[in-house]
């Protein structure tokens, strides 16, 4: 493990943190999503990740969906925001149980309006 990997996980301990904190107490859904999507940018411009989107006039712009990732990684839920940020679609995440608690996810999960799922 370099110094480096070190210093962007301190960094992502705290990014997920602050924005737990920042997210208590919202209850504005549009307030919701902006503070997730700082969230998302500053997770991915810190990993170094820029997002494209293909076919983005074809992303709808509001209505209701059901958005599922595979969730190959911690990314998934950040390049989802990301991908739609222009439109109206928003909701909550569904996140493991295991994750409220969570030293690392833990204030996050519980502030931005995450569905817990009992994997039991």
């Amino acid at each position: 493990m370099t110094l480096n990997t070190v210093f962007k996980s301190i960094y992502s301990l705290f990014l997920t943190n602050y924005y737990g904190f920042k997210l208590r107490g919202l209850t504005d859904p549009k307030e919701v999503k902006r503070v997730r999507l700082g969230f998302s940018n500053d997770q991915l411009d810190s990993l170094n990740i820029k997002v494209n989107v293909i076919n983005k006039d074809k992303i709808p712009k509001d209505g209701k969906y059901l958005v599922i990732a595979n969730h190959r990684s911690v990314i998934d839920p950040p390049l989802i925001e990301i991908s739609l940020q222009d439109s109206t679609i928003f909701g909550p995440w569904i996140s493991k149980k295991e994750l409220y608690n969570s030293f690392f996810f833990g204030m996050f999960v519980r502030n931005a309006g995450s569905i817990l799922l009992d994997r039991e």
